[in-house]
C-alpha cells in the first residue's frame, strides 16, 4: 500500500483497523459486491438505487420501474445530507457491465477485502 512502506506490521494493522472503523469501506465494498451478484444474473434492464448506511450497516437495494423514480428517490437522499448514508443510482442495460463501466469500482474486491481482514485480525490477535 503506497504510503506505508514504513510502518511495521502492527502500525500498519492499527491504522487499517482505525480507518476500517471510521470510513467503514469493507461493508461497502462487500454490499456492493453482492448486489452486483444477485443482479448480473439476468439481461434485463435494471435502474437500481443503493442506500448504504454506514453506522448501521444497512444496505438498501432499491428496483425501480423508471429512472424518473430512480432520480426522484436519489434527490430525496442527498437532500438529507448526511455524511453517514451513500447513495448510488444505477442505470445500466446489463448489471454484468458495471464492471466494464466502473473498473476501479467493481473490479473483484475479494482480494483486497481478503488481505484487509487479515492484517485486521492480526491486530484482534496481537491485543489478546
Amino acid at each position: 500500500m503506497p504510503g506505508t512502506e514504513e510502518l511495521s506490521p502492527q502500525d500498519l494493522a492499527s491504522e487499517l483497523t482505525h480507518l476500517e472503523a471510521s470510513v467503514g469501506v469493507l461493508e461497502r465494498l462487500e454490499g456492493y459486491a453482492a448486489i452486483v451478484g444477485e443482479h448480473a444474473r439476468t439481461d434485463r434492464r435494471h435502474t437500481l438505487t443503493l442506500e448504504l448506511w454506514r453506522t448501521e450497516g444497512h444496505l438498501t437495494v432499491t428496483v425501480h420501474e423508471t429512472l424518473a423514480d430512480a432520480e426522484d428517490r436519489i434527490t430525496e437522499l442527498e437532500a438529507l445530507d448526511n455524511e453517514d448514508l451513500d447513495a448510488v443510482l444505477i442505470n445500466i442495460a446489463r448489471i454484468s457491465q458495471l464492471g466494464d463501466a466502473y473498473p476501479n469500482y467493481f473490479a473483484d474486491t475479494g482480494r483486497f477485502t481478503t488481505f484487509i481482514r487479515s492484517r485486521l485480525m492480526s491486530v484482534a490477535t496481537a491485543r489478546t
